[in-house]
């Protein structure tokens, strides 16, 4: 278990330029910001096993990890030109599961494969409160996070210290704050959903030299598919 003392203004940074007004509801006013500390609880298991695929060298290691908010500061951007920041007990819930595949097909040439569910669930007011004593929640996925991902990345180095390096990233829909679309109507009654962005790749390349192995000079070119 541990606690810390949120800096929410440091921490969210990027919340400056988007034009929200921002709201906290405070918890203690004496406190920094008026909102208690942080408290978490962390666990998880690792596992990594060497061995050979036909004629490959190959490593294989998963790890799965938790995090639960005991108390939690709470970024909530699920109301239009706003950002609210209040205490939630009980509220995030971060499962993480992590598997890598390292194969080495060639001499000097590298080849690892990685998938990652990470499963944020958050806690949120269903609507900013005035205070603490509202109560009605809602468990929703936390947003802007790829609940899946995967990862391929091949490497090549040349007896004469050239690298080439290609790296693929595929990120699964992520929910975005605020945004509900209604999937069905049945009379007056709509039912509704969270909208999730769309799912793209990105793709990276780069080519390295390295000169006495002490000087280095590399090139290379990110989001080569020019996903915005």
């Amino acid at each position: 278990m541990g606690r810390r003392t949120s800096n929410p203004l440091a921490q969210n940074q990027f919340l400056f330029a988007s034009g929200r007004e921002f709201n906290f509801v405070f918890t203690d006013p004496s406190l920094a910001y008026g909102l208690e500390q942080e408290v978490a609880i962390n666990s998880g298991v690792s596992f990594e096993h060497e061995f050979r695929l036909g004629y490959m060298p190959a490593t294989i290691g998963v790890d799965y990890f938790n995090t639960t908010f005991m108390q939690e500061v709470v970024i909530d951007r699920e109301t239009a030109g706003e950002a609210s920041f209040y205490n939630m007990k009980n509220g995030t819930r971060a499962n993480s599961l992590q598997a890598q595949l390292d194969l080495t097909p060639a001499r000097r040439t590298e080849v690892r494969i990685a998938y990652r569910m990470f499963d944020v669930q958050t806690k949120y007011y269903t609507r900013p409160p005035l205070s603490m004593a509202m109560e009605n929640t809602e468990v929703m996925a936390k947003p802007f996070i790829s609940k899946h991902r995967a990862f391929i990345n091949v490497t090549q180095r040349t007896r004469n210290d050239w690298q080439f390096s290609s790296t693929a990233t595929w990120y699964g829909p992520q929910r975005i704050a605020g945004k509900i679309d209604t999937v069905l109507s049945i009379g007056s009654l709509p039912i509704t959903s969270p909208r999730y962005s769309p799912q793209f790749f990105l793709i990276n390349a780069q080519v390295s030299k390295t000169f006495k192995k002490q000087f280095e000079v590399y090139m290379g070119v990110e989001n080569i598919l020019n996903y915005t």
